[in-house]
């Protein structure tokens, strides 16, 4: 076994914090402030298994943790990046007196006019936009694959999952985290995928996986990828 060597600025093993969450179905690892390193697991999961968890990451959680000081908490970002949807955005501040506002330019460019010192207002209204883009797309994306792979739903509801990238409830009511679309694609729509097989099983039988194996051929390599899924999303928006 080659063991990882340390970052200088970093202490390993690091402080974290845990958060257990009732409906986490795994462990869920996100750099964030203030806290630094956040632990996100089971109602049951066993703590003793942590620092296995942190020597098997160590790379990408030193990674995060550099990354995470290297950024300063008022730096406005000056692009945002939509894997899933194919599409790079150019962010330009024009500060005045006036109220916020944004404004879509051709080319991609997302212009915020106003008040820009109000760095909290900003990112609130970047998020506002994100969540009115993601809406949108996520609800394309999970009818054609809906009717693609014959699994109705009832509804869908785009929302800001702290813990969850999807969820699905008895009444085949679909929740998507609209930050799915910082994603790749096909990790964007494995999250979907699983999401509508729960239409059809409400559990993590046997016969979910097997469906969930016959419309997503690469879902167990899916299911790795989703664990580190975080490092897609920009801090900013955490």
């Amino acid at each position: 076994m080659t063991s990882l060597p340390s970052h200088p600025a970093i202490e390993w093993p690091p402080a974290y914090k845990i958060k257990r969450h009732r409906l986490a179905r795994s462990v869920k690892l996100r750099a964030r402030r203030p806290h630094g390193l956040e632990i996100t697991v089971p109602p049951t999961f066993n703590v003793k298994q942590i620092p296995g968890i942190l020597d098997d990451n160590k790379e990408w959680i030193i990674n995060q943790l550099v990354d995470l000081a290297a950024r300063l908490p008022e730096k406005l970002p000056d692009r945002i990046d939509l894997p899933a949807m194919k599409e790079q955005w150019k962010i330009i501040y024009m500060p005045c007196r006036s109220r916020l506002e944004i404004i879509e330019r051709s080319l991609h460019e997302l212009v915020l006019v106003g008040m820009i010192p109000a760095d909290g207002v900003c990112r609130k209204r970047l998020t506002l936009w994100l969540k009115k883009k993601a809406n949108i797309f996520l609800r394309d994306q999970l009818i054609h694959l809906s009717k693609t792979i014959a699994l109705p739903f009832s509804s869908l509801a785009v929302r800001d999952q702290k813990t969850l990238w999807g969820s699905c409830s008895s009444a085949k009511a679909i929740h998507l985290n609209y930050k799915l679309i910082f994603l790749p694609l096909d990790l964007a729509h494995h999250v979907m995928i699983h999401e509508l097989c729960h239409t059809r099983h409400l559990n993590h039988s046997i016969g979910f996986w097997r469906l969930v194996a016959k419309h997503d051929t690469n879902y167990l390599e899916n299911r790795q990828r989703l664990r580190q899924a975080e490092q897609f999303v920009p801090t900013w928006v955490l």
